[in-house]
């Protein structure tokens, strides 16, 4: 599944480090508690981290994704490819 996921400028995201073109997994996903959560819409992305700060903001692909859904596209899986 297509999304997209926002970052501080190093590209952590909760003290978990990202690198674009490697692929993260998490052994469990529950939306808000644990796993790789990433946006469906771009625009939600705004939501968690502002376009200002040196915040990097990338397009992901992420795999085993959860049924559960957010108030907003928020979602989480258990591996996420930042692109």
């Amino acid at each position: 599944m297509k999304g997209y996921k926002g970052f501080d400028k190093n590209l952590k995201c909760r003290d978990k480090q990202y690198t674009i073109g490697k692929e993260e997994s998490e052994n469990e996903a529950n939306i808000c508690s644990k796993g790789l959560h990433f946006c469906e819409l771009p625009h939600d992305v705004f939501r968690y981290y502002n376009a200002g700060n040196g915040n990097r903001f990338c397009e992901v692909e992420a795999k085993d994704v959860s049924d559960e859904i957010n108030d907003d596209s928020k979602r989480v899986a258990k591996r996420l490819f930042v692109k």
